[in-house]
């Protein structure tokens, strides 16, 4: 999977592709699906979930190896991720920073996602059962925020809870035209830089689309 997957996207940096070595993605799959576990498959989760409003997927590593490489995620770093599903990212991200808060909005999937990054040894990680929009105020700010999934925009909500120096990352726009797009928040004011197509899941929560205008 590191071989094909990931180093094939130009991802080199040797800590990511350690932390993608060092999690067993089978643990994190749902059990009729764990023969795809290393393969580039979209897997659906909708099994998991208690409530079928926005169904989760477990995305190629690719995109997630990409993000991680923009974030330039440091070993000191606190992590907000956008979207835990089953656990999977989380348990990534956490072995490249010093702790990781995980937001999920299906119960059933952040208690899932718990338990499986329990046994993942994964003890710098926390998922939590909130909308996604609002992030989780009460433990910012973060070094690094990342959303997984194919957004319209970015709430003024989250680029709030961005340290100093922070880094948001994004997938901005729906299908295939979607784009990789890092956000940094330097003494206040959020530049941003798109770093090429990303195509993922959407995340459909009202807080990431753009307002409906009127069309003559």
């Amino acid at each position: 999977m590191v071989d094909c997957q990931i180093r094939t996207c130009d991802v080199t940096d040797h800590s990511i592709l350690s932390s993608f070595l060092s999690v067993p993605r089978e643990e994190f799959v749902p059990e009729q699906f764990r023969a795809l576990a290393y393969t580039d498959a979209i897997i659906d989760l909708s099994a998991l979930q208690a409530r079928a409003e926005e169904t989760r997927v477990m995305h190629p590593v690719a995109g997630l190896a990409r993000m991680l490489e923009v974030a330039c995620v440091e070993p000191t770093d606190v992590v907000l991720l956008i979207g835990a599903a089953s656990g999977y990212s989380t348990a990534v991200v956490s072995q490249l920073a010093s702790s990781v808060f995980a937001l999920e909005v299906d119960d059933r999937l952040t208690k899932i996602a718990e338990a499986s990054l329990q046994t993942a040894g994964c003890d710098n990680a926390m998922v939590f059962s909130s909308s996604l929009e609002n992030g989780l105020p009460k433990e910012a700010p973060y070094d690094v925020i990342i959303v997984e999934g194919n957004v319209e925009k970015i709430p003024n909500k989250l680029v709030d809870q961005l340290s100093d120096g922070g880094r948001l990352v994004a997938c901005i726009g729906t299908g295939g035209s979607a784009e990789l797009t890092s956000y940094v928040n330097e003494n206040g004011i959020v530049g941003s830089l798109v770093h090429g197509n990303c195509s993922m899941a959407p995340i459909s929560a009202d807080g990431f689309k753009n307002s409906e205008k009127f069309v003559f």
